[in-house]
């Protein structure tokens, strides 16, 4: 059947893929410099990490603060904003924005016949 997850695993899961999402668009529109960023296996996908200590704590802490909102159902959709970068060769334009959307809750998944 089906992967049974107790509630605790799927918000650790949810609060995971949020960091990685956040931080794969500051290394892909180029907020930080590309050595501050690594390669790693993500639920079985390549993603990107901050490898900066201060962006690394300031993303895990504000997706950390979301825990709570998240378990409760509460967040519909995270928007991320970009202004343009301050040197001509960043690849940020204005008002880039980055949407991570929450289904709404839907029905669980039947075991196979």
């Amino acid at each position: 059947g089906p992967l049974r997850l107790s509630p605790h695993d799927i918000e650790d899961s949810l609060v995971l893929f949020l960091e990685s999402a956040i931080f794969t668009v500051l290394k892909v529109r180029e907020v930080y410099p590309s050595y501050a960023f690594t390669r790693c296996l993500l639920f079985g996908r390549h993603a990107w990490w901050c490898t900066d200590p201060e962006v690394e704590a300031y993303v895990m802490g504000l997706c950390d603060s979301l825990r709570l909102a998240i378990a409760r159902k509460r967040i519909r959709r995270i928007v991320m904003m970009l202004s343009p970068g301050a040197d001509s060769a960043s690849s940020r334009q204005a008002g880039d924005r980055f949407v991570v959307e929450f289904a709404p809750e839907s029905t669980p998944c039947e075991e196979p016949v």
